[in-house]
Formats: C-alpha cells, structure tokens, sequence
C-alpha cells in the first residue's frame, strides 16, 4: 500500500495594519495611474502576495483583519476613493 503525504499549505503571515494595506494601495497608484483591484495582480513590494489575496482576507477576516471589509471600502475610507457600490442616488 503507498502512502501519500499530505502537502501542506503555506500560511501567509498576517496583514495586521490596514494602514499597510493602504500604503501598498498609494505606491501601485503612483506607479500604475490607478486605485488597485483585487484583479490588479501581484504586488512587487511584497513578494507572493496578490491584491485578491488582501481583498479576501479584508472581506472574510483573515490574517489578523477584523473583516466585514473590501479593497474597495478601505481606500474609499482612508483615501476617499470612489466606491461605485455606495454611491448617492440621484435625486429626478
């Protein structure tokens, strides 16, 4: 009989600060032109962590973040950018 040995997943280590989170967001608009998106890819600052990885833990509450979050909230909180899914409505 073979045994198969488990392969196990490496952790990524906690994204405590959001202010982390919101630094790594101001140096890709500096670079790229535009605010991230959890489609926006790799994040050269931080070798093997991706936009959609942070997006997830915001939202799911992993990693040490608190959750209930998104990408998306926490720059339009913390650097007033456009949250397209909380925007007024307009008044006829």
């Amino acid at each position: 009989m073979t045994r198969y040995k488990k392969r196990r997943k490496l952790r990524k280590p906690p994204l405590q600060e959001e202010d982390l989170i919101v630094a790594l967001a101001g140096r890709y608009c500096e670079r790229v032109g535009k605010w991230p998106t959890r489609a926006s890819g790799n994040i050269p600052e931080e070798p093997g962590e991706t936009w959609q990885s942070i997006s997830i833990a915001l939202i799911e509450g992993r990693r040490g973040l608190s959750g209930g979050s998104s990408l998306v909230c926490l720059l339009a909180a913390h650097r007033g950018v456009r949250n397209r899914a909380q925007l007024p409505t307009a008044i006829p």
